[in-house]
């Protein structure tokens, strides 16, 4: 298994049906545009990677909330902040390398297409001393227009070394 593989958990942070990008259209959605929502119990850090594709007009918030279980069977789902800020691909286009530029407090995603965002959450800044261990990014419908975005998580830092780390799987309590 490659190296980064076995030190990191890749999720596919947002589907619909299967549908890569997924379009958070306010017309087809009833609601805010949720990943799933992952378990940090085995990893310390959570990357969030948000691409743009097609993005017709509108701004989208971008929010995190924290449960007691992936399934937030609970219903004990609450806002968490990432003080920590996000960062921002100035040139996020095929053959450039990109370039990370750091932005402070909460992310708004703009009229852009093509754009990519990162942000990092460390699982100390969830209410763990009240149970709280997994997490979701929850993106505002940005209106009736055709917007398309993709969310992969990376989840690193693992609590265990090894083959271990991978048996703690994030989409499951």
């Amino acid at each position: 298994m490659p190296e980064f593989l076995a030190n990191h958990h890749v999720v596919s942070g947002l589907n619909d049906a299967g549908a890569i990008p997924v379009d958070i259209t306010g017309g087809t959605k009833s609601s805010d545009a949720r990943t799933d929502r992952v378990c940090m119990k085995g990893y310390q850090k959570a990357t969030f990677l948000i691409f743009t594709h097609a993005w017709a007009a509108g701004t989208s918030v971008v929010s995190f909330t924290q449960a007691t279980n992936v399934a937030n069977s609970l219903a004990d789902s609450k806002a968490l902040l990432y003080p920590q800020g996000h960062y921002v691909s100035t040139t996020y286009a095929l053959g450039v390398a990109p370039v990370w530029v750091k932005t402070a407090g909460a992310l708004t995603i703009p009229n852009t297409a093509n754009q990519a965002y990162a942000i990092e959450i460390d699982a100390d800044s969830l209410d763990a001393d009240n149970g709280f261990d997994c997490l979701q990014i929850v993106l505002a419908t940005p209106g009736a227009n055709a917007d398309l975005v993709q969310v992969v998580v990376i989840l690193s830092e693992p609590r265990y070394g090894g083959l271990e780390s991978q048996l703690v799987n994030p989409v499951v309590d």
